[in-house]
């Protein structure tokens, strides 16, 4: 198989760099298996988004989350024989 996108979490690199230039900041992941958060304080007291982007989150915008999509495009060949299209946060 191959991965067609990367998640937009906050601890990657660029959405990371993003939240942290516009003032917010970002937890590591409380235990294996969870998500890092977005933070508007460096106590991790005010809001906690689990996710680098999203739509209609107006507390969080004014520190680097975003709405835009990660947009790619692929081309297929005549061997592939099915895609699979999921998504965790429609």
């Amino acid at each position: 198989s191959v991965d067609l996108s990367i998640d937009q979490n906050p601890d990657s690199p660029g959405e990371m760099s993003r939240i942290e230039n516009c003032g917010g900041f970002v937890s590591p992941p409380p235990e294996v298996g969870l998500s890092a958060r977005v933070w508007l304080d460096e106590d991790y007291t005010q809001i906690g988004l689990a996710m680098a982007r999203s739509i209609g989150d107006h507390a969080v915008k004014a520190i680097g989350v975003i709405a835009d999509p990660v947009v790619t495009t692929h081309n297929l060949i005549e061997s592939v024989e099915f895609l699979i299209i999921g998504t965790d946060g429609v």
